[in-house]
């Protein structure tokens, strides 16, 4: 599996995406590259070449971020990353491809933190039908932690996280 930045060269790319989610697929489809030119969020598209031609197999969208939370009642805030999106194409699905695109997320992400500017969490609002897929990935639910993401669906979603910090 390979990498590519959504950018305008991908559109004919992305064009017969299907992950079976329609909100996902528009959003990659309508707004993703719309995110990318404001620099609110980069969208990264998983590929592998077959025949000569590359297959989308998945995209990933993420964002910086802050989690805020009170201790001890003093409001503090880490630096993070929001996975907004993480989507595998449909006859892709159920082959591990949406836990390499994961832990190729913390991977970079880790190394991101360690190497150049510290990132303290991954967060990320999943669908309640999608989270047990991050915590089986080591993502815990925010629980106590004052959740800073904005979701008008959040009956229907968990908000998670993943510590990158050792003291944390």
């Amino acid at each position: 599996m390979n990498t590519l930045v959504l950018d305008e060269s991908c559109v004919s790319l992305i064009a017969q995406f299907d992950c079976g989610d329609e909100g996902l697929n528009n959003y990659l489809k309508e707004k993703a590259l719309e995110d990318y030119r404001r620099n609110e969020a980069t969208t990264t598209l998983v590929v592998k070449k077959y025949r000569n031609q590359l297959c989308l197999l998945g995209y990933y969208t993420l964002k910086n971020t802050s989690l805020l939370f009170r201790p001890d009642q003093t409001l503090r805030g880490y630096p993070a990353i929001e996975i907004m999106y993480l989507a595998v194409q449909k006859e892709h699905q159920r082959k591990g491809i949406g836990s390499r695109i994961l832990r190729g997320i913390i991977y970079r992400a880790y190394q991101l933190s360690r190497n150049f500017s510290a990132v303290t969490v991954l967060i990320l609002s999943s669908k309640n039908c999608a989270a047990e897929f991050y915590k089986k990935n080591e993502f815990r639910e925010l629980g106590e932690y004052l959740d800073m993401l904005y979701d008008p669906c959040r009956a229907e979603t968990t908000a998670l996280f993943l510590n990158l910090s050792l003291e944390f």
